[in-house]
């Protein structure tokens, strides 16, 4: 059977311990709505050209 994801939300208590327990940052921090909203913009702009440079874009301006 597929499993979409080995981690869901409900392992994120435990990953915060283990994160604790072990001093490292294992990347589960709040951020700001407005950033991530800028860099998946930052990322779609990238990815909008290299589709545009190889002619697979449903819209090239």
């Amino acid at each position: 059977m597929f499993a979409g994801s080995n981690e869901d939300a409900e392992d994120f208590d435990d990953y915060n311990v283990i994160q604790r327990d072990l001093k490292v940052d294992g990347g589960l921090r709040p951020v700001r709505e407005e950033d991530v909203i800028a860099i998946r913009n930052k990322a779609a702009r990238a990815l909008t050209g290299r589709l545009c440079r190889y002619g697979v874009a449903a819209d090239h301006r």
